[in-house]
């Protein structure tokens, strides 16, 4: 079976977005976070809302597509672009808990890098939705 590539945040599943909106939307009015910046609570609302998990999941070799974080430049180690890589297309075609299983294994070096690019894919769409509710 060939994977299909998508290449957006359109094609998080929208069970995923609908999850992280609802624990975005109930984090940004909580005056803890109040001095917080929306990125910074939409990365602990994607932790939040998909918690380290037990199971372990299939390892799946994908097609790989970059969606890295900024701060990951060309000379990171070939190994954790490729891992990066992976984890942000399986999140896009399988979801982000499928995703998040597989980043857990990985050091936390990883698992944050992977946090930052949802959020940095899934920000300009929660933010758009919010605007359009207005």
């Amino acid at each position: 079976m060939e994977n299909k590539i998508v290449t957006g945040p359109e094609s998080i599943p929208e069970k995923d977005l609908e999850k992280i909106e609802a624990s975005f939307n109930q984090k940004i009015e909580q005056p803890e976070f109040s001095n917080h910046s929306p990125k910074d609570i939409l990365k602990e609302s994607i932790k939040d809302s998909f918690p380290p998990l037990t199971s372990d999941s299939d390892k799946e070799e994908t097609k790989e597509e970059s969606y890295l974080p900024d701060y990951i430049d060309s000379n990171i180690d070939p190994t954790l672009k490729s891992k990066l890589d992976t984890l942000i297309n399986q999140a896009l075609n399988k979801g982000i808990e499928s995703a998040l299983k597989s980043a857990q294994k990985e050091s936390a070096f990883i698992l944050d890098a992977f946090h930052d690019a949802l959020v940095d894919k899934i920000y300009p769409k929660i933010i758009a939705k919010k605007s359009n509710t207005k």
